[in-house]
């Protein structure tokens, strides 16, 4: 059931024209006005000057009529030697090409209007140039030249006192660093914003700036900081009476308290959102905090009023034709339906919701609705359909699960190109530096011949002061060298580093790319063979080769179920929570899970555990090592064998729980290999059991996450023994 997040961070501007905001009406009369002025004007001057505001004028109602008339005064402009107001035209010309999406072009102009004006020497107008140009470079996703661009912008702002500029290059570059991931630069340059904000006593500016402060604070999972802010941001806008974002900020605070589990917050706060989506009579936004309240009351299983909430936001979705806001209200009411046990009206409702699905080209909705009917078909006992649905499921997961991971690779490489040209810059500085101390130092000597001829009785105390000032001029260049150096290894080893993590990841896919194989190979052969040869195999040999196909989707399944484990604690994703937990019901309970298994083999599991011996983990994570090393035990310890859990308090005071089996052991130099990504290590059990090797990679990232270690001691032949310790 997906939850619909509003931005409420608004823009300051797009583009600079003339000096003000873009299309801006400040120092520009009506058309009509203009119309008036341009059949009176006397002058060549005043009708380029004339055509290019009446270019800016039709900005936002008529791009032709943009494009037109800033051509107009362009070819004025080329006939005449007015140069500035050439590139106020060049500029005006560029703003159409950006309105037309062709950010080639406006590139193009801005940056003649910036050449001209450096040639004369509008410094201010270059800023605004700069400006432009740094958002063109932006829309075409040339992140470290858009960057420099904005930052040079920002310079001449600061040194010119232009505060209106400095607060959109200081926004638009917090926007940049946002967009690639950066949230340490984002944060800065934002709390620069702000200071700029409170300074010269903005509060709308502010109020839009502590909103992306609360935004990039969410983003990192600094949930306090984040209400904090938005809660900020929304007294400001109640203050100041701006209510365009206050509806935003509402659903996003309710979001926010509803990840925390604070449903009577969340409630509390989508119920505000609401009143004021309604008070401006915005459908698109109240259908989404309707579609947000009824995900809450389902959350909570008040499933009379998630229908009723679910069903009024797809009647104002379907009013203002949401293509995708229908379809996942549709699978949002499937998911309640199936919840309820109402198979027919979940079945009703997920058939509205996937053509829409498909229409509206999201695969996370696709996802949800194939994962739906296969839920409805299992229920049905239709498990062919189940599997079919199943199977495109898994699908469009892998393919979300590929997108998610180059979109990753895209932005890792953007932000190792934005800082590896940031390093670059600051070293050319350093460079210009050393240069200009070189020039200076060949200056004062000069200055030195000139005060020697003329004051020969200066002349004990100037070769001092020289000897001194070359002294402290080579140290500092030796300075400079250094960290020149010491910059360029830290380069090198970086790239060292990225290239071995890239070997790493490349040998780890290919590893579960093979280990993919030999399950779906049986699958596929034997599902073939009862498909084309059922009626021609008697009971006994259908059975078995039913049994193969449940095996090999059994490891099929434990393998992937290990997969989503292994990138959760790769991508962050996985939670920690630890306390204080009572360790004997816990292996207790784990071992009870397995003593099923054991029973097969004839095997006997006892516990040696103080009732009363406590550790500081997440219990989640000690069930699942706990899960993974008992079931090891069973599956290499032979019929009829042991296997024993203890825990105590070692020698490091550390909580210390060992798996103790008398199976068939481990050749030491096999050890190591056990919790490798770069290369696959598994082996059969004792009755030919499938192991997906990925289990005890996945049992140290949680171990180690936990503050512990894992040991393993082995004899072949004598058995193994599996430990992990716990804080106390």
């Amino acid at each position: 059931m997906k939850l619909f997040i509003l931005r409420s961070i608004i823009p300051l501007c797009a583009l600079v024209s003339l000096g003000t905001g873009v299309f801006s009406q400040d120092k520009n009369p009506r058309l009509d006005s203009l119309f008036n002025r341009l059949s009176t004007a006397s002058s060549l001057e005043q009708q380029i000057d004339i055509y290019t505001n009446i270019s800016y004028q039709y900005g936002n109602t008529n791009v032709d009529s943009f494009y037109f008339y800033a051509k107009k005064s362009i070819a004025l402009a080329i006939n005449s030697n007015y140069d500035t107001l050439l590139a106020n035209s060049y500029n005006a010309l560029g703003n159409v090409f950006t309105a037309l999406n062709l950010s080639d072009s406006a590139l193009h102009y801005y940056t003649l209007a910036k050449n001209i004006r450096e040639k004369h020497g509008l410094t201010l107008r270059v800023s605004h140039s700069l400006f432009n140009i740094g958002m063109s470079y932006y829309r075409q996703n040339r992140i470290h030249e858009s960057l420099e661009a904005l930052k040079q912008s920002l310079k001449i702002a600061i040194d010119y006192n232009d505060i209106e500029n400095q607060k959109n290059t200081l926004y638009y570059i917090t926007s940049v660093y946002i967009h690639i991931h950066n949230y340490d630069k984002a944060l800065e340059y934002a709390l620069r914003l702000a200071n700029v904000s409170i300074s010269h006593q903005d509060k709308e500016a502010l109020a839009i700036t502590y909103a992306i402060i609360g935004e990039i604070h969410s983003k990192i999972k600094n949930i306090d900081m984040a209400k904090e802010y938005m809660q900020k941001s929304l007294d400001l806008h109640y203050s100041i009476g701006t209510t365009g974002s206050i509806a935003s900020l509402l659903n996003n605070l309710a979001i926010i308290y509803d990840s925390e589990h604070n449903y009577t917050k969340a409630l509390e706060y989508y119920t505000n959102a609401l009143g004021h989506y309604e008070k401006h009579n915005d459908k698109e936004g109240i259908s989404a905090v309707l579609n947000n309240i009824g995900y809450v009351h389902a959350t909570l299983k008040n499933y009379d009023k998630a229908i009723q909430t679910y069903k009024n936001s797809l009647a104002i979705s379907q009013e203002i034709n949401d293509i995708g806001s229908i379809a996942n209200t549709n699978n949002n009411l499937a998911q309640v339906a199936l919840t309820i046990g109402d198979n027919n009206l979940a079945f009703k409702y997920v058939n509205n919701a996937l053509p829409l699905a498909r229409q509206y080209g999201d695969k996370s909705f696709l996802a949800e609705s194939y994962e739906v009917l296969a839920k409805i078909h299992i229920n049905r006992g239709d498990y062919k359909k189940a599997v079919e649905y199943q199977s495109l499921l898994l699908s469009y997961k892998d393919s979300l699960h590929n997108r998610e991971r180059n979109d990753k690779v895209i932005e890792m490489q953007t932000r190792f190109e934005t800082e590896a040209k940031e390093k670059e810059i600051q070293l050319l500085k350093k460079d210009n530096e050393i240069r200009q101390l070189d020039a200076t130092r060949q200056k004062n000597f000069q200055k030195y011949l000139i005060i020697l001829a003329l004051l020969l009785l200066g002349l004990l105390f100037l070769i001092y002061y020289g000897l001194h000032l070359k002294k402290k001029s080579n140290e500092l260049l030796s300075k400079k060298n250094e960290e020149l150096k010491l910059a360029n290894e830290k380069l090198r080893e970086s790239e060292k580093n990225l290239k071995a993590l890239n070997s790493t990841k490349d040998k780890f896919f290919s590893i579960i790319a093979h280990d993919l194989k030999n399950p779906f190979n049986a699958l596929l052969g034997f599902s073939e063979l009862l498909h084309h040869n059922f009626d021609n195999f008697t009971t006994k040999e259908t059975k078995e080769y039913i049994g193969v196909i449940n095996e090999s989707a059994q490891s099929l399944f434990r393998l992937l179920e290990n997969l989503l484990q292994w990138s959760r604690t790769q991508t962050g994703k996985l939670s920690y929570n630890p306390e204080k937990i009572k360790l004997y019901s816990i292996i207790n309970q784990e071992t009870e899970l397995l003593r099923i298994n054991a029973d097969k083999k004839g095997i006997n599991i006892s516990i040696d555990v103080d009732n009363e011996l406590e550790a500081f983990a997440d219990k989640n994570i000690v069930s699942t090592v706990l899960r993974n090393f008992i079931n090891n035990a069973i599956k290499f310890t032979h019929a009829g064998g042991s296997v024993r859990v203890k825990a105590y308090v070692d020698d490091t005071q550390k909580v210390r729980i060992d798996t103790i089996d008398d199976g068939i052991g481990i050749n030491p130099n096999d050890i190591n290999k056990l919790f490798r990504t770069d290369l696959s290590f598994s082996s059969k059990g004792t009755a030919n059991e499938e192991g997906t090797g990925l289990g005890l990679i996945i049992c140290k990232e949680f171990i180690e996450r936990a503050g512990g270690e894992i040991i393993v001691k082995s004899n072949v032949g004598k058995g193994s023994t599996f430990s992990f310790t716990l804080p106390k």
